[in-house]
């Protein structure tokens, strides 16, 4: 996985991209304490995360949810996570529709209903998290340089 904070006109969002397996305990523990005090001292509200289907697993998920969670409620930051599942496969790009449905029931269930949102298109990602069309350009460019960078390693 990888991710960046940016500094926005319209303000501050992290951004991730995940390939196709879980980050591994020891990259996702890293992550979460290198990250969790950026989040949160910066009253972040806006994530946009790319997936090519990995993601945390339901332990990771969880271990999110009991850190992150709890600070946002107590300062009242009303936070939104945008994730796009993305493919350059036709093939699969037809089975997004069917997969963000079933996902969506999922994140119900762990309880991110009114956080988390799967989208298959860029637009509706963003639309979701508040960032202005203006600005779509440049999440582009590091949904772009994240993914080279993964798939450079």
């Amino acid at each position: 996985m990888a991710w960046a904070l940016l500094q926005l006109n319209s303000g501050s969002v992290l951004v991730g991209y995940h390939l196709n397996k879980p980050p591994s305990g020891d990259s996702w523990n890293g992550w979460l304490g290198s990250k969790k005090q950026a989040i949160l001292s910066a009253g972040l509200a806006r994530v946009v995360v790319f997936t090519e289907g990995g993601g945390p697993s339901k332990e990771q998920q969880a271990q999110l949810k009991a850190t992150i969670y709890p600070e946002w409620s107590q300062r009242g930051i009303q936070a939104k996570v945008g994730i796009q599942f993305v493919t350059t496969n036709p093939v699969f790009g037809s089975l997004i529709g069917a997969t963000v449905a079933v996902v969506r029931v999922g994140a119900r269930t762990l309880g991110f209903d009114r956080i988390i949102e799967f989208f298959g298109s860029l637009e509706g990602t963003l639309e979701f998290v508040g960032i202005p069309q203006r600005e779509w350009e440049h999440l582009k460019e590091v949904r772009d340089y994240l993914r080279l960078e993964l798939k450079s390693q």
